[in-house]
């Protein structure tokens, strides 16, 4: 199945997985293959230079036909314009209102901001996208200097991830349906899914735990779904004492509803830990060494992360490029050594450039508009 590790659709349902996790991942029943380099495509061509690569992709470096594309819904038409043999994204229109642009102020917005370039003001650097589609949504958050990762479940006729990467844009294949994510807890400042096809009541609110155990203390979770719009109002039914599923979940982990607007809802994690021991119905909290054990672990029904040094909230955490004193101090690191051996890596991929650059270029194409680089300096 396209030659990803412990991705095999054919051989987990014959295993005999079902409901969503024959396309988990499950090394245990993926075909051995010869440990060799795979060929690319037959029209595979060299990515035109970030950021110009961001918005145009050749149509034959990744799974998606013109075919494919003329069957597609209006949707896809609005945000990706098919050439002869390109694809261009549209960075201003089509996400889910007037254009992705808006759609990120009206977030911005909503958790008490002027402007989406405030987004560092309220703590929120680092942004998980679940099913981030052609990764509009992430491009935009990644050109006001947010780290976007996109994580999207696993697709044998043409991967979301496939998209994001050659796009250049960070993303992981990743599905919940029954395992962790493969991230820490406590590693993103928000959570986001925009149609993103995930049954968030569902399997008794495992889906939403595992977004709490990501989120750091304070995080946000924005979710925006047509589905959920068609319930009514969440914030008309609390006043009337009537709750969905998934807002009485929540407020047992103790997240609180910030706002909502249209098909958007935006809930915050709490940063006060003494929360949890005042609630009268709400989910035990996870013993220590679930917190530190590896990747890929079952989905955990209990509270996360709470006992790690890292649980900082993020409005007292780092509101710039680097980090604080005392976010370093958790992991042990001297301030002024962190920046003595990051000076140091900046200069060593200088140097590993320098010196890989005229080999690359002497056995490929110079891409389109391209000077001739520079011979090392060294």
């Amino acid at each position: 199945d396209n030659y990803v590790p412990c991705y095999n659709v054919s051989a987990n349902l014959l295993a005999g997985f079902k409901d969503g996790e024959e396309f988990d991942r499950h090394c245990q029943f993926s075909r051995s293959k010869d440990r060799c380099v795979v060929r690319p495509p037959k029209e595979y061509k060299i990515p035109l230079r970030y950021p110009a690569g961001r918005d145009v992709i050749w149509t034959g470096n990744v799974k998606i036909t013109k075919d494919q594309f003329l069957s597609s819904g209006t949707m896809t038409k609005r945000m990706m314009l098919l050439e002869e043999n390109q694809i261009a994204f549209h960075n201003d229109d089509g996400l889910i209102f007037d254009g992705v642009k808006d759609y990120a102020r009206q977030i911005a917005e909503m958790i008490g901001l002027g402007s989406d370039s405030d987004f560092p003001q309220a703590g929120v650097q680092i942004v998980l996208d679940i099913g981030c589609g052609f990764g509009t949504f992430g491009a935009h958050l990644l050109s006001l200097k947010l780290m976007t990762v996109c994580v999207a479940a696993y697709e044998a006729t043409g991967s979301q991830v496939q998209l994001a990467l050659e796009r250049g844009l960070p993303a992981v294949i990743g599905n919940f349906v029954s395992k962790q994510l493969p991230y820490p807890s406590l590693s993103f400042d928000m959570v986001h899914c925009a149609q993103c096809g995930i049954d968030w009541d569902g399997k008794d609110g495992m889906f939403i735990i595992e977004v709490d155990r990501l989120l750091k203390p304070g995080g946000f979770f924005v979710l925006t779904s047509p589905m959920i719009k068609t319930q009514g109002s969440l914030l008309t039914m609390m006043k009337g004492k009537m709750l969905t599923p998934v807002e009485d979940f929540i407020q047992r982990i103790c997240w609180s509803l910030l706002d909502q607007q249209d098909e958007t809802f935006i809930w915050q994690k709490t940063a006060d830990l003494s929360c949890y021991a005042s609630r009268k119905q709400g989910l035990p909290l996870c013993r220590e060494e679930h917190d530190s054990q590896s990747y890929y672990q079952p989905l955990r029904k209990c509270i996360s992360g709470t006992r790690s040094k890292r649980w900082i909230p993020i409005h007292n955490g780092s509101n710039g490029s680097w980090f604080t004193a005392e976010e370093l101090e958790v992991h042990g690191i001297p301030p002024a050594e962190f920046y003595e051996d990051r000076e140091y890596w900046k200069s060593a991929v200088r140097n590993y450039w320098s010196l890989l650059t005229p080999l690359i270029f002497s056995d490929h194409p110079k891409r389109p508009g391209d000077e001739d680089p520079l011979p090392p300096y060294n």
